[in-house]
């Protein structure tokens, strides 16, 4: 990860889950501790419990869940992976420059598995409400990719326990381009 970080003059890193694969809190601080720049980050379903906790105590990332914070102009959104749905999570965000970082991807978009669709509907219903630009995805680790609807682009980077990561490219006011490594 150090180097992406570097090669692309990275402003902050995004986490969409599934960070330990099953390892243990304690990890999470050993595992990002080199790393120069801002973690943001939700938990994901192969994330144990101590992970989400240690999420929220680390120095190094900052937990979205059902969080909204600013960063580089942007307003970025979180919704791990969990019972409520988004919209009790994420009640209102802001209409502009929005960046959703979810572990499970909307129905039908970056979420198909050997047995079919694995998305949650509520995610697209949010999506149709509040536009973000960028939805950034995980948990369906076999759906690595990009796709675009209406004016919202979904990436998933693939999981990065096998080096899969994607760099994004955000100006002021839109998403410049996708490059996956």
């Amino acid at each position: 990860m150090l180097e992406y970080v570097y090669r692309y003059d990275a402003d902050l890193i995004t986490l969409s889950g599934d960070i330990t694969h099953f390892g243990l809190g304690d990890h999470v601080d050993r595992i990002f501790e080199p790393v120069p720049v801002e973690i943001l980050a939700v938990s994901g379903n192969c994330d144990p419990l101590d992970v989400s906790h240690a999420l929220g105590t680390s120095s190094k990332i900052t937990p979205l869940n059902g969080n909204i914070v600013k960063r580089t102009g942007w307003h970025f959104c979180g919704y791990s992976y969990q019972d409520m749905a988004i919209q009790d999570i994420l009640p209102i965000v802001p209409k502009e420059k929005t960046i959703l970082l979810t572990h499970v991807p909307p129905r039908g978009i970056l979420d198909k598995t050997a047995t079919g669709n694995a998305g949650d509907g509520n995610i697209n219903r949010w999506v149709d409400e509040f536009a973000p630009a960028l939805v950034l995805t995980g948990h369906i680790h076999e759906a690595r990719g990009m796709e675009r609807h209406k004016n919202t682009v979904f990436v998933n980077p693939g999981p990065i326990r096998d080096g899969m990561a994607a760099v994004v490219d955000v100006d002021e006011s839109c998403i410049r381009d996708v490059v996956f490594l």
